[in-house]
This record gives structure tokens, C-alpha cells and sequence, in this order.
């Protein structure tokens, strides 16, 4: 074609691809586009898939092979993380919807955010797993261990927790971001509390988004008051131990305690903490979805539809519980 250069032939001619990761071979359960880039998510990953326009939008390297492919996740399509987070944000922020949402709320950019805080819950994730294994490598260790006794011990768990919590307040940033794609009136990030306050101006004490945040608030402060306290050298509020041996002759487990600004949490083992941090962060940001597309529902050409629990036997996805109702001829209909 006149004009056309070989390279430009070639970034536009068909494109076929498959997964080139041998230890994988199951099949693709979803496709996502996300920031231009095509995510597939099969039983044993998450993988991205991009154009080579993409890394090279210029068209300056003929080499490029016309897909990169990339396993960002070792978890697939039936972990509750995937479910719960990216594949509803993928159903509540479903482009074909756009009509029911204002034209300033950008539903790309959420499903971006949501594949974000994702990612960020799968190292965390990672991190509480792997304490908990050497955690009782460790206990295992000084139990086979002859002559003197020996205490177990793990040896870096403050290091651990800073970079834990660290990956929670990512996430919590991140959040901010979302949140404030529905509210851009909220200029600026700011404090947990601030936020708090301006749902309860806007809706009501008795709202249920004004109650669910309430009932979040001390979780999400306790996320960030934990940060604060570990990045900060001089700040004092946070008390981390490893194994301690007790006049008593017991050893107690590694366990860290919070006393900081309004966030007093009493010692509790750093193997329970992790995992529960990460469930309550993956609650949080599963409703806080829902709601926030809840409230910004609003009529099309006389249909409406409103966020709702979809019943199991409705679900591609068992973890994927939200899902759109319509009102037809009296009845509430689930959509998809």
C-alpha cells in the first residue's frame, strides 16, 4: 500500500496470539481490556497481553514482536480475590452501562483502580503466607534443636510488617483515587475522617454508605496509623515482638500492638494479624464498589436499575455477588 512503511504492514496486519506459559495450559476464563492492555485470566493466572504499538506507539523497532506477553498474577479465575475484586468492578463498571452513569464519571479509569488495589492484595497476600511458613519453620527449627535450647525466632519482623503495611496504605491511597472519580468535589486526598464526615453531610447519619463507612472507619485508621508508626523511625506507637521467652518458662509468638493517635489494638500475633488485615481490606473495597455505584445510578429512557446481590445459581463467577437489577413489569430482573 502507497505509503505504508514495512513496519507500519506489519503492526497493522491480523493478529492471533495464545499463552506461551507451559506451565499453565488451562483455558481463559475472562478478557479485560484495562489502560489499553488486554488482561486474560485463566485458572492458574493473570496475564497481560500488549500491542507492540503500545511499547513502541512511535513504530521505531521492527523487531518487536507483535504481542508481549506478561504473568502478573499466580492466581486465577476461581481465587476469591480475583472474584470479589477485579471481576466486580469488571461487572459493575461495565461499559455497557454507561448510559446509567454521568458522563464525568470515568468507569475505565475505575476497573484501572480496581486492578490496581488487586495486585496490591496479592502481595499482601503473599507476605502473610510466607511469614506464617517460616513462622513455623522457625518454631520447628528450635524444637529439633539439641543441647541448649534454643528459642525460635524469625528475626525481621518488623521489616516485614513495615512492608505489609506499607502494601495496605497502596491500597488505601488508591482508594482515595477511586472514590474520588465519583466525588471530584473531594479535590485532594485527605484523611479517612474527612471523607467520613462528607458522606454523612451528603446522605445522612442513617444512610446505610454513612454506616458502612462508620463501621470501616477504625480498620482503614488503624491501616494507616500502622504505617505511619513503621516508616517513621522517631514515631513511637507500634510495638513489634519475635518470639519471646517468658520467666514462665512459655514462649510467646511474634505479635504486634498499636497505640497511636486513635488506634489502640492490643497485641495480637503478627500470623493472625496479616490475613485478617488482608480479608477486611478485600470486604472494604467489594462494598465500597457497590455503593459507590448505587449512588450514582440514574434513569435511561425511562429504565432504571439498581445494584443488588445476584443469586448463585446467576453467577459466572461464584465470588462475584454484585450485580444489576432492573424493574420489569413490577418485578426486580437481574441483568446478565
Amino acid at each position: 500500500m502507497a505509503g505504508k512503511r514495512p513496519i507500519d504492514l506489519k503492526r497493522e496486519s491480523a493478529k492471533s496470539f495464545t499463552l506461551n506459559f507451559q506451565d499453565d495450559g488451562t483455558p481463559i476464563m475472562e478478557m479485560l481490556t484495562i489502560n489499553h492492555t488486554l488482561v486474560l485470566i485463566t485458572k492458574k493466572g493473570v496475564y497481560e497481553n500488549k500491542l507492540a504499538d503500545h511499547i513502541d506507539p512511535k513504530r521505531e523497532n521492527p523487531d518487536l514482536p507483535p504481542i508481549v506477553q506478561q504473568r502478573v498474577l499466580e492466581i486465577g479465575a476461581d481465587s476469591e480475590f480475583i472474584g470479589r475484586i477485579l471481576l466486580t468492578a469488571n461487572t459493575l463498571f461495565q461499559k455497557g452501562l454507561r448510559a446509567f452513569f454521568s458522563n464525568l464519571i470515568d468507569l475505565q479509569e475505575a476497573l484501572s483502580f480496581s486492578y490496581e488495589i488487586l495486585k496490591e492484595i496479592a502481595v499482601m497476600d503473599t507476605l502473610a503466607k510466607q511469614y506464617k511458613r517460616d513462622e513455623e519453620k522457625a518454631i520447628e527449627v528450635a524444637k529439633n534443636s539439641k543441647g541448649s535450647f534454643a528459642s525460635p525466632s524469625i528475626g525481621d519482623v518488623k521489616s516485614r510488617c513495615k512492608t505489609f503495611f506499607q502494601k495496605a496504605d497502596h491500597i488505601e491511597q488508591t482508594i482515595w483515587d477511586m472514590i474520588r472519580l465519583f466525588y471530584p468535589e473531594l479535590k485532594a486526598k485527605g484523611h479517612f475522617d474527612t471523607l467520613h464526615k462528607f458522606i454523612k453531610d451528603k446522605y445522612g447519619n442513617d444512610d446505610y454508605f454513612t454506616i458502612f463507612f462508620e463501621r470501616a472507619l477504625p480498620f482503614l485508621k488503624m491501616v494507616r496509623n500502622a504505617r505511619d508508626c513503621l516508616d517513621h523511625r522517631n514515631a513511637v506507637g507500634v510495638h513489634v515482638t519475635d518470639f519471646t521467652f517468658l520467666p514462665n518458662g512459655k514462649i510467646t509468638l511474634p505479635a504486634i500492638e498499636i497505640k497511636f493517635r486513635d488506634t489502640t489494638q492490643p497485641p495480637i500475633s503478627i500470623a493472625d494479624c496479616m490475613p485478617l488485615t488482608v480479608q477486611s481490606m478485600v470486604n472494604f473495597v467489594e462494598d465500597l464498589m457497590a455503593f459507590l455505584c448505587s449512588k450514582h445510578l440514574q434513569s435511561f429512557c425511562g429504565v432504571s436499575i439498581q445494584v443488588g446481590i445476584m443469586p448463585e445459581e446467576r453467577r459466572r463467577n461464584k465470588y462475584v455477588q454484585y450485580g444489576y437489577w432492573t424493574n420489569l413489569v413490577g418485578t426486580f430482573t437481574p441483568i446478565g
